[in-house]
């Protein structure tokens, strides 16, 4: 059975409401930080599987780096007719950009609001791609 990648955004939202008006500490910004990934990795997957399913996408694991997530983006960048596809585009960005912070860096910045901003916006992905 095929994995549902829905459930890495629940997790993020279980994660959100079990840290939400806790004292902070480094468990709680990790478990923040943990959230705010696997919101990311939700949506990533959800939109890569919507891409293979009806553009014909076909990603190229097997290049070096994180280039299959830029990939993924261009490919949706491509659909530059379609105001949802480059609104899944940018919203893949952004939450990219805060699964690395959050993943490498060593001090960021409020993450009880950067959990909170990844979770609307991967809900915003699902709801697009849902429709």
């Amino acid at each position: 059975m095929a994995f549902d990648w829905n459930g890495y955004l629940s997790l993020a939202k279980e994660l959100q409401a079990e840290t939400t008006g806790q004292v902070a500490s480094t468990e709680i910004e990790a478990k923040q930080r943990s959230g705010v990934s696997r919101a990311y990795y939700s949506v990533y997957h959800i939109a890569e599987d919507y891409a293979i399913a009806n553009f014909g996408y076909t990603p190229k694991k097997n290049e070096g780096g994180n280039q299959f997530h830029a990939n993924l983006r261009e490919e949706y960048r491509k659909r530059f007719g379609n105001v949802d596809h480059q609104e899944i585009r940018q919203i893949l960005f952004r939450l990219h950009k805060a699964r690395k912070e959050c993943d490498y860096d060593s001090d960021v910045k409020n993450t009880p609001s950067l959990l909170q901003s990844a979770i609307i916006d991967a809900d915003r992905i699902v709801t697009i791609l849902a429709n």
